[in-house]
C-alpha cells in the first residue's frame, strides 16, 4: 500500500514539472478574442446597454433618433400650423443586419403615454387620424431603413398647451431572434400649441364706439403683480399700477360673458408711457387665445390708449402681458383701464 503512496505522488510530482516547463515565458501560446461580431460604436457610445436592453440571443430594432421630438404649433379658429412642418423622418435601426426582409410599421399606442419623461401633465393625445406612416421593409442585409411620419387632419388639434403623440415600433411578420428594444423602440412626438390670431386693429388713439366700463360690480382685475391693483378702477387716475418684468401679467375677468370690442388703456405720459403689450382672450375650454400685440409709435406719447378689436369677441376673461414701455423701460405705468362693449 506504502508503495502505491509513494508512486502516486511520484507521478504528480512529475506531471507539476512538466507543466511548469511547458510554460517557460516564449512558449506562451496567446489565443486572440474574435471581435468581428461587435455592434457599431455609435450604438456603444449612446449606451445601448441601458436604452436597448442588450438580450445576447435576439436582434434588437430601435429609433435612431433619441426619445423625442419638440413642434411648435399656432392655431387659430380656421386652422392649424406647425412650424417646422407637417413631415418628418424617422430611421429605424438594427444592432446587426438580418439575413431576411423585415416588415415594419409605426403605430400609435396610447397607454405609452404613461411612460412619457416627466409626465404628460396638461397636454393631450392626439385626435385620431391625425397622424400617419406607411409601412416599410428593411431589407436582408441593411442595417436601417426610414419612415416617412407624416401629421394631418390638424385643425382638429386646438387646445393649448398642446398634443403628444406615442409612437411604438412593430415587426408586422413573427420573427425569431428579432425583437423591439425596450426604450428605444417607442418614441413621442410633442406638440407646443399657441392659440391666436391677428386680431388687434393698426390704430391706438381712435375711440371705439360703444359702451366703457370697469366698475366692480362687472369686472376684476387678478395679477401675479398685486400691489396697487386697485388702482386700475378707482376712478381716480393718480394711483399706478404696472408690471415688474417680462412674467408680469394681468388678467381681466368679467362676472359674465360679454362681447368685448376693446380695451381703453389710461397710462401715465413720459418715462413711463405705454409702447407695447399682449392681449388674449378665454373663448373657450379655458384656454388664452392670443389676440395680437398692440402697439404704439416710439414718438406718441399719450395718456389714453385704445386698443380695438377688428371683430368683436365673445369672453368673460382678458389677459394682457409681454408690457413695454418707452426706450426700453419694462414697466409702463396704468392708471385706470376700462372694457368696451
Amino acid at each position: 500500500m506504502n508503495n502505491i503512496i509513494s508512486q502516486t505522488k511520484a507521478l504528480l510530482l512529475l506531471a507539476i514539472v512538466i507543466i511548469m516547463a511547458s510554460c517557460s515565458g516564449d512558449e506562451i501560446e496567446i489565443i486572440e478574442q474574435d471581435t468581428s461580431w461587435k455592434i457599431d460604436d455609435k450604438y456603444i457610445t449612446e449606451d445601448i446597454r441601458e436604452q436597448l436592453g442588450i438580450d445576447p440571443f435576439s436582434n434588437l430594432l430601435f429609433f435612431e433618433r433619441v426619445s423625442e421630438l419638440v413642434l411648435d404649433a399656432t392655431a387659430d379658429l380656421q386652422s392649424t400650423v406647425i412650424e417646422q412642418g407637417n413631415d418628418f423622418k424617422l430611421k429605424v435601426r438594427i444592432t446587426k443586419p438580418f439575413e431576411k426582409d423585415l416588415n415594419l410599421r409605426i403605430v400609435t399606442v396610447d397607454n405609452l403615454l404613461e411612460r412619457y419623461p416627466g409626465g404628460v401633465g396638461k397636454f393631450l393625445p392626439f385626435p385620431d387620424k391625425s397622424f400617419s406612416s406607411e409601412a416599410q421593409v428593411l431589407k436582408a442585409g441593411e442595417s436601417e431603413v426610414e419612415f416617412m411620419i407624416t401629421l394631418r387632419e390638424l385643425k382638429a388639434l386646438n387646445r393649448a398647451p398642446g398634443y403628444i403623440l406615442p409612437l411604438q415600433l412593430e415587426v408586422m411578420d413573427k420573427v425569431d431572434h428579432i425583437k423591439i428594444a425596450k426604450m428605444r423602440g417607442c418614441f413621442f412626438v410633442k406638440i407646443n400649441l399657441s392659440l391666436g390670431r391677428e386680431n388687434i386693429a393698426d390704430s391706438y388713439d381712435v375711440q371705439i364706439e360703444g359702451e366703457t366700463f370697469n366698475s366692480a360690480q362687472e369686472l376684476s382685475f387678478e395679477s401675479n403683480v398685486t400691489s396697487r391693483l386697485s388702482a386700475l378702477n378707482d376712478g381716480l387716475f393718480t394711483g399706478t399700477w404696472y408690471p415688474q418684468n417680462q412674467s408680469s401679467y394681468l388678467r381681466i375677468k368679467l362676472t359674465k360673458t360679454e362681447t368685448v370690442k376693446g380695451i381703453k388703456c389710461h397710462v401715465k405720459t413720459g418715462t413711463y408711457n405705454l409702447k407695447k403689450v399682449r392681449v388674449s382672450a378665454n373663448l373657450s375650454e379655458g384656454d388664452d387665445f392670443i389676440q395680437g400685440i398692440f402697439k404704439v409709435p416710439e414718438d406718441v406719447n399719450q395718456s389714453v390708449y385704445w386698443i380695438k378689436f377688428k371683430e368683436p369677441i365673445s369672453t368673460d376673461q382678458i389677459k394682457m402681458d409681454m408690457f413695454s414701455g418707452k426706450n426700453g423701460v419694462k414697466d409702463p405705468d396704468f392708471t385706470e383701464i376700462y372694457l368696451v362693449k
